[in-house]
């Protein structure tokens, strides 16, 4: 089904990568944008701990006190995934930024 998926993609956006062109086809066409463009934040914060690197410390930091968990994120019955200005809103209030 990818493949089918990809070589339609490929015919409507031509040149741009697979992964590009395999998003905007799934974006433009699933009718599901606001799904697809949410972030995942317990796969943000896996990943910026995993990079190990003290300048994401803050933003881990942050995402915990939005009580993200990692370990069971496959086992939580809630939607913890967040739209980027949803998200941009949540740092501005914890930080105190207008």
């Amino acid at each position: 089904m990818c493949c089918y998926l990809d070589s339609l993609a490929g015919y409507r956006y031509g040149g741009k990568s697979c992964q590009k062109r395999f998003g905007d086809f799934l974006i433009e066409y699933s009718s599901e944008a606001a799904v697809w463009s949410k972030i995942s934040l317990p796969l943000l914060k896996r990943h910026l701990e995993e990079k190990n690197e003290r300048h994401y410390d803050d933003f881990i930091h942050f995402l915990r006190k939005l009580g993200v968990i990692t370990s069971n994120y496959l086992n939580l019955n809630y939607n913890v995934d967040i739209t980027l200005e949803d998200l941009e809103t949540q740092a501005k209030d914890n930080v105190g930024m207008p």
